[in-house]
């Protein structure tokens, strides 16, 4: 009868360490998960400063074409 009890005993032990295994390693892939969203939102804000820098450049290139046709068509006016 205790050489049973021992024997469940023992088996929940090993059931626990397995339980404790695994949970350890789901914390790992968690941490790996979090980590890699992390350097994902890291490379979002890249992008993103690197859009609205292309898109500013873009609106000084459109504002100096319309200066430019504008100066044109005066000038054109004016001489004529």
């Amino acid at each position: 009868m205790v050489t049973e009890q021992q024997e469940r005993v023992s088996r929940l032990e090993g059931a626990y360490e397995q339980v404790d295994r695994r949970l350890d390693d789901m914390n790992l892939s968690i941490e790996r998960v979090w980590t890699e969203a992390s350097n994902i939102r890291t490379e979002m804000n890249n992008l993103r400063t690197e859009m609205n820098s292309r898109i500013n450049n873009l609106y000084i290139l459109i504002a100096g074409s319309w200066i430019t046709l504008m100066g044109a068509i005066i000038g054109l006016y004016i001489k004529g």
